[in-house]
């Protein structure tokens, strides 16, 4: 029998649809798939995969199977088979080209290992976990849903209820879906953690949440130590110290604990990255000296350590000191290469695991570019420069075109020069320094007319941005929000809304607090957007309080809006912050940019300044708008 999972909207599929044999898997079987791609995402036979992220009982981190898919001609559809681990409790898939991905909306398609006649206890609970909306890894971070993940918890209870991993994370959900007090949570946490439980990586990571819940630090601590000695193969001592070195007050205690964790977890997929923390920690404190030294100590130096040293020569202008590391690193980069599948993180695709190498060895061409160019060697710089340029491809940053901009002008490649100018901006690296490379070599080389200079600026950022909304649409997130966040916000007068009602609009809900100053600079950027779209009928904007401290919500907001006529966007209020907890939001400013048919599409969260800002903001809703 097959178990299907189709998602729709009014009766139209908007999703692929996948399906699967046996309907009841146990452990290590034998898994027959069959996928109907979504014809909006995927052409008729493209080659395709089915990503399988496979969960066992006790580890953070999934197992990525990647499947390769049979197009069927015949059948219009994809079929494949592949055998589960025999640790697997739990499977997240979704269906893409390695670029693009169908991941049902956000939610992806669930596989749950059964124990006779029903899913496994381990399953449910993997299958809970997976709601919370805080997976490590974009790749596969599905749609939160708490509500789901409670009742999933409490039939993990019911079918175990001396499971201590599920009995703390039900409390948890509870208590994020103010269904429990903080008082009352607390106590039945303490009631928990005074029984004795098994000692499993799961059942020491939820106790760990529990400590730090109940602020006792040094309990949790010792536990910690314990299991970072007792345990030192868990990725949970992983963690731990990844958690060490973000809440490190002090450099030293930051020091210590990097180098901790490069002795301790000499093979971790997380290595390069710490020793990188590491060395870029050291040189912003002007320790150089110090950076050799380590590099003795722990001689396995990635080359990214190995850039950052390179960096820092460089914008001394000590190219002398720089030559020797720039040598090494690139040779380090070479060794690296040739085990690079062997290094792959067995949650990482083959295309991120390609992608991040080729990254890395975009950012050393740049490097070794700028020593090239500092040592007046400008020819070879170029060379590298271009190099760099087409290992980037898309994602070069303003900075390398500044500079191969430059070095062009050095040998009196004005023209040159002006196409690399030209095809950075109409990529959006509209840095100052840029524009004003534009404005000199327009001037210089086409011809010297201050207005069609000015007519071709005004093309150029229009042309930019049709590009930045194309690829904009084809990043979008596709997720279907649960009901749940169809709940009543309200405005200052008291009329009552329901997202739903703006159903054939495109919206944009702004999540904000009169505490968070991020949120009060950004006000600028909202208010002249509002203005931008106020009189379109197909645009609504709901700038949305929440998470708000004052006991009295609604009196702190109109006494912030009253001081701030300035402001006339349409100011609404969730008193029981449902949107951002059914959103999965974790902190604010974030925007949320709904489609018209009422699924999420993008999501951003942070303010960085106020030019940038609009052109984001603008750029989603015009990628939405242009969508019929």
């Amino acid at each position: 029998m097959w178990a299907i999972a189709l998602l729709l909207l009014s009766g139209i599929a908007v999703a692929g649809e996948l399906r699967w044999a046996p309907e009841k898997p146990q452990r290590g079987t034998s898994i027959s798939v069959e996928y109907i791609p979504d014809s909006a995402r995927f052409a008729p036979g493209e080659p395709l995969w089915l990503y399988a992220y496979e969960f066992d009982a006790e580890r953070g981190y999934p197992t990525l199977q990647e499947v390769e898919l049979e197009y069927q001609r015949t059948r219009k559809l994809y079929a494949a088979a592949f055998r589960l681990d025999t640790a697997t409790v739990f499977v997240l898939c979704k269906v893409g080209n390695g670029r693009t991905f169908d991941t049902r909306g956000g939610r992806f398609w669930e596989i749950l290992m059964h124990c006779g006649s029903g899913p496994c206890p381990e399953a449910l609970l993997r299958a809970a976990l997976s709601r919370f909306g805080t997976l490590q890894d974009e790749s596969w971070r599905r749609a939160p849903d708490l509500w789901e993940a409670e009742r999933l918890l409490q039939q993990v209870v019911e079918l175990r209820p001396e499971h201590f991993a599920a009995r703390v994370w039900l409390l948890a959900v509870r208590g994020r879906l103010r269904k429990l007090e903080r008082a009352a949570q607390q106590q039945q946490l303490r009631e928990l953690l005074a029984q004795p439980y098994p000692e499993t990586e799961g059942n020491m990571r939820a106790a760990l949440w529990a400590l730090n819940v109940l602020g006792e630090s040094d309990r949790m601590e010792r536990l910690e130590e314990r299991i970072l000695k007792e345990f030192p193969t868990w990725e949970l001592g992983e963690e731990i110290l990844l958690v060490r070195l973000n809440r490190a007050a002090v450099a030293q205690q930051y020091y210590a604990t990097a180098e901790r964790f490069l002795r301790m977890f000499p093979n971790s997929p997380g290595y390069e990255h710490v020793y990188v923390l590491l060395v870029r920690a050291l040189l912003q404190n002007e320790r150089p000296g110090e950076v050799e030294q380590l590099f003795r100590r722990f001689p396995r130096v990635p080359a990214a350590a190995y850039a950052e040293l390179v960096r820092y020569w460089l914008e001394r202008r000590e190219s002398q000191k720089a030559a020797p590391w720039v040598r090494l690193m690139m040779a380090r980069f070479q060794e690296q290469r040739m085990g690079r599948m062997h290094r792959k993180p067995r949650y990482r695709s083959t295309v991120e695991w390609s992608d991040s190498d080729r990254l890395l060895h975009a950012q050393l061409l740049a490097l070794q570019a700028r020593f090239l160019r500092q040592e007046r060697r400008v020819e070879e710089a170029i060379e590298r420069y271009r190099e760099a340029w087409s290992a980037y491809g898309d994602r070069f940053p303003a900075e390398l075109a500044e500079e191969l901009v430059e070095a062009l002008r050095v040998l009196g490649q004005h023209k040159n020069a002006f196409g690399v100018c030209t095809e950075a901006l109409l990529q959006s690296r509209d840095s100052d320094t840029l524009w004003a490379q534009f404005r000199e070599l327009f001037l210089q080389v086409v011809e010297p007319d201050s207005a069609r200079m000015q007519a071709e600026m005004l093309r150029l950022q229009e042309h930019a941005a049709q590009l930045r909304r194309a690829k904009l649409w084809s990043e979008r997130l596709d997720w279907d929000p649960p009901t749940v966040v169809d709940s009543l916000v309200y405005s200052l007068t008291g009329d009552s809304l329901r997202l739903s009602q703006l159903r054939g609009k495109v919206v944009l809900v702004d999540l904000w607090a009169t505490w968070c100053q991020p949120c009060l600079r950004s006000f600028p950027s909202v208010q002249k957007l509002w203005e931008l779209y106020r009189e379109r009928e197909d645009v609504a904007f709901v700038v949305l309080n929440v998470w708000e401290r004052a006991p009295d919500r609604q009196k702190v907001v109109q006494e912030f809006l009253h001081n701030n006529p300035q402001y006339t966007f349409p100011v609404y209020l969730d008193p029981a912050d449902i949107v951002p907890l059914g959103f999965g939001v974790t902190g604010i400013p974030t925007q949320l940019y709904l489609d018209r048919s009422g699924r999420l599409q993008f999501r951003s969260t942070g303010f960085s300044s106020e030019e940038l800002y609009l052109r984001d903001m603008q750029d989603r809703l015009e990628a939405l708008l242009q969508q019929q």
